[in-house]
């Protein structure tokens, strides 16, 4: 994967994890991290994991989606 499909997969997820992505990974790091869709998947559902270990409050959350 190059570093524009990264982006463009991130963008599509930005508020299931792929912001962190956009926000923070320059070229150099995405393509360091990131071979196939599927560690881009990974990594989006591992935020999604982590804001859900971190939130606090009544609300229900909701689940985590994919965005192809």
């Amino acid at each position: 994967m190059d570093y524009e499909e990264i982006m463009a997969i991130a963008q599509r997820n930005y508020e299931n994890g792929g912001d962190a992505i956009v926000e923070c990974f320059d070229r150099e790091d995405c393509e360091k991290e990131f071979k196939t869709i599927e560690d881009v998947k990974q990594f989006c559902r591992l935020r999604w994991e982590q804001w859900l270990n971190c939130r606090f409050g009544d609300e229900e959350p909701k689940d985590w989606q994919w965005v192809d």
